[in-house]
């Protein structure tokens, strides 16, 4: 048994005859290791006794030891999302169908506290929130977040359920203004426009949308009307970046847009998929499963941000050409637009650079 083992045994026991044994195998690994460190140096110096160099090496590496390595930056979306998650380029969203909105809050309140995944995202999705016109603001109020509600009318033809919420971050946007809202027994869902402090230059906004589809409704006449809104708010806001994001239950949206991508790979309810995420950006989300909110029988989603900016992405080319023999502006721009920037001379030399705008 070995010192390990021994300092195991003293820790689960507490007892001093193991503490004893544990210190007499710690002293004698340690007298060990000495003495193996004493034979390497001792071979290690008579074979080099006569080259000088060598012997001087040896004798600084004991006096000057490395230092140990520093430790590695973490790297991974999530990583990057937490060094600076209040300007992501694309804004985190926790996803979560709630079941009753009201009786959850005090656990929604706890994870924003003590969870920091959940508490630096910038937007918390609740779908099937049971609110309506009787219960007050205060009621959903959470700590530096906006709720934006959109609450299940008459025109639903039900007295109860559904209903949407949209928590957004203070710290990540104050410009919100609602585009469009639909509220029927086969659909549900509001859009909403917003930009961000921080945003991607290739991006003028964010549109996002979010989405109930009941599991009794006609999947067809709700993707159908869904279609026709995401659509219109394409025509509108082509340079934007376009989330829609909910309880889907049956439905699927890929099957008349295409072009959007679903992000969310595992199963949130069972062995099924309900809840998705769609978006424009491919590659855009990372999802990762969270537990259940209280006793709802979905389980919860953080989307993390994993689009890298196009301005990130373009590195500078640099071009040197001897001096009297000028290179055409033709052959300095880029297939995209351009122009060429001359920063120094140095005596025959001059350095252009080529900088896409």
């Amino acid at each position: 048994m070995g010192a390990e083992g021994a300092e195991r045994k003293w820790k689960k026991s507490q007892l001093d005859t193991k503490l004893i044994s544990y210190r007499v195998l710690l002293s004698k690994f340690s007298l060990d290791v000495t003495s193996a460190k004493t034979s390497f140096y001792k071979e290690k110096l008579e074979a080099s006794a006569q080259d000088p160099q060598k012997l001087h090496n040896i004798f600084l590496s004991l006096l000057n030891p490395l230092a140990p390595p520093a430790p590695s930056c973490r790297a991974g979306v999530l990583a990057r999302l937490q060094k600076q998650p209040l300007r992501p380029p694309l804004p985190s969203l926790f996803l979560t169908n709630s079941r009753s909105l009201t009786n959850k809050m005090d656990e929604l309140r706890l994870q924003t506290v003590t969870s920091n995944i959940i508490k630096d995202s910038c937007i918390l999705l609740i779908t099937v929130t049971w609110l309506h016109s009787s219960i007050p603001d205060s009621a959903i109020e959470l700590t530096d977040y906006t709720a934006q509600c959109h609450d299940r009318t008459s025109d639903s033809n039900k007295s109860r359920g559904g209903g949407l919420c949209m928590y957004v971050k203070n710290n990540w946007c104050t410009n919100t203004v609602t585009v469009d809202s639909h509220c029927s027994p086969k659909l549900e869902y509001v859009t909403v426009k917003r930009r961000p402090i921080y945003l991607p230059r290739e991006f003028t906004v964010i549109m996002i949308t979010a989405v109930y589809i009941p599991p009794d409704a006609n999947a067809n006449l709700a993707i159908g009307h869904l279609h026709a809104s995401i659509c219109s708010q394409q025509c509108t806001y082509p340079d934007a970046v376009h989330i829609i994001a909910g309880d889907f239950n049956h439905a699927d949206l890929k099957a008349v847009l295409p072009k959007f991508y679903q992000h969310v790979k595992c199963a949130t309810r069972g062995a099924n998929t309900l809840d998705k995420v769609y978006s424009t950006i491919k590659l855009g989300y990372r999802a990762r499963p969270l537990p259940h909110l209280g006793q709802s029988d979905h389980m919860s989603l953080l989307l993390i941000p994993a689009y890298a900016p196009s301005g990130k992405l373009l590195l500078p080319s640099l071009r040197l050409s001897r001096f009297g023999q000028m290179v055409p502006l033709s052959s300095c721009r880029t297939a995209s637009t351009g122009h060429t920037v001359t920063f120094f001379n140095i005596q025959t030399w001059r350095c252009s650079q080529t900088v896409s705008q």
